[in-house]
């Protein structure tokens, strides 16, 4: 059932304009075998960033003996002339005087400092601002693949079953803590488990405006398509006043007891809530200054090589920091798409996917308002791009599961929730689930 057939009421709001986004260049696929069985895009790392990129800026007193005081006005002098050259160049522009100079200016514009798309108490929401989880347990039985969408005119969650690629009925999750309008998600299952298990955490706003990180618990007795909600409980009390706004989610289970949720705190920095037994949620920081509102994908095969993309705050590109979960990160994060400005706004979405046959980890993403796909693996070298031709265009919600040497990408197109399947090295067109 269509979007527009179930919610009749919804009016798409014009306050959400659609970025341009710089175009990826078409470059020649680098010799030796494509894991992934594209050929159609080949991005280069380039690690144009140092380390810094990653650190805190330290607060200046005194800069080549001039007074702090000195500086902001010559900040500030400076500022003025910059906006002054920003209306006349923008002016040329608009009359293509720039010519290829543009692409430039979009390189070095500032990075946002919040978004609309952030979770709030009111409603409804837009179809690109609507977020979407999945959760798999797999065994010798096949797939179990557990979707997570919100509605758009109310906060409700609802979910899908998808066994073997055989999706049972839409449910709504029942919930005692009301999720946030335009709540991120994220979705961790035990894997192999015969008695289904499944956890979704999502965000809450309280009438304080205060943001909280909620964890609900289903389980699912064979082949039932609805799930019964074990818990539901806030798992960030001790850290609900650091809690950015704007965060988005990330769930990684490392071990059947080892769980870890992704968010972003105020001072920008990742932080990741642990739980590896019955005593609770306790934070730890892995990563400082990403931007605002980015997009969180962590993805691992092992406790030693976790796998967290990220936007980075200086380089506003996407960057990947590879850390082991007892000693911390193993060194500066790396380059994934270099690609500056615009391209890499936290509207966009990713998914981390470890591939077991190949051992392979990758990163998908996408804008929403219609956005095409872009994948990125790994070679002995580089980070590698893709865009497969067959991939949908992403109208809002994003999110995939991999297992085996299948993968799975999830999210709305007209209306309608689709998937892009991939077995072995072939994709298929996208499917109504």
């Amino acid at each position: 059932m269509r979007d527009d057939e179930r919610y009749p009421t919804v009016v798409e709001p014009g306050a959400y304009p659609i970025p341009v986004y710089p175009d990826i260049p078409e470059v020649t696929t680098p010799p030796g075998p494509d894991i992934q069985g594209h050929d159609k895009l080949s991005v280069p790392e380039k690690d144009t960033h140092p380390p810094s990129d990653e650190s805190g800026l330290p607060e200046v007193k005194r800069v080549c003996g001039f007074k702090s005081k000195r500086i902001a006005i010559l900040i500030t002098v400076v500022v003025v002339t910059g906006a002054i050259l920003g209306g006349v160049l923008g002016g040329l522009a608009a009359t293509g005087r720039l010519g290829n100079k543009k692409a430039s200016l979009e390189a070095s514009s500032a990075t946002p400092s919040s978004i609309t798309n952030s979770p709030r108490k009111s409603g409804p929401i837009n179809k690109s601002q609507r977020n979407m989880a999945a959760s798999i347990s797999s065994g010798a039985e096949g797939s179990d693949v557990q979707i997570f969408y919100q509605a758009l005119n109310a906060t409700s969650i609802s979910y899908r079953r998808i066994v073997n690629d055989k999706a049972k009925p839409e449910q709504k999750a029942s919930l005692s803590i009301e999720p946030a309008w335009g709540t991120p998600m994220a979705a961790a299952a035990i894997n192999g488990s015969n008695h289904l298990r499944t956890q979704l955490f999502y965000l809450s706003v309280d009438s304080d405006n205060r943001t909280s990180i909620v964890e609900a618990t289903f389980e699912c007795d064979g082949d039932s398509e609805s799930f019964s909600t074990v818990s539901n409980t806030v798992i960030s009390g001790s850290v609900d006043r650091f809690v950015h706004p704007e965060t988005k989610l990330s769930a990684l289970r490392l071990e059947d007891d080892l769980l870890r949720v992704f968010y972003q705190q105020k001072d920008k920095s990742i932080q990741a809530l642990h739980r590896d037994d019955e005593s609770g949620w306790h934070t730890k920081k892995v990563r400082q200054n990403a931007l605002p509102g980015t997009a969180i994908a962590a993805v691992a095969a092992e406790r030693k090589a976790v796998h967290l993309f990220y936007v980075g705050l200086i380089s506003a590109t996407l960057r990947v920091s590879i850390y082991d979960d007892q000693l911390g990160p193993k060194g500066a994060s790396a380059e994934v798409d270099g690609t500056p400005g615009s391209a890499w706004l936290p509207t966009n979405s990713l998914t981390g996917i470890h591939v077991a046959r190949d051992e392979s980890f990758r990163c998908y993403w996408s804008q929403p308002n219609n956005g095409d796909i872009y994948s990125y693996w790994r070679d002995d070298l580089r980070w590698i791009g893709n865009h497969e031709d067959c991939w949908g265009r992403v109208e809002g919600g994003f999110a995939g599961v991999g297992w085996s040497d299948q993968v799975r990408l999830y999210y709305f197109q007209d209306g309608e929730l689709v998937v892009s399947a991939q077995s072995d090295k072939t994709w298929q067109m996208p499917a109504v689930v």
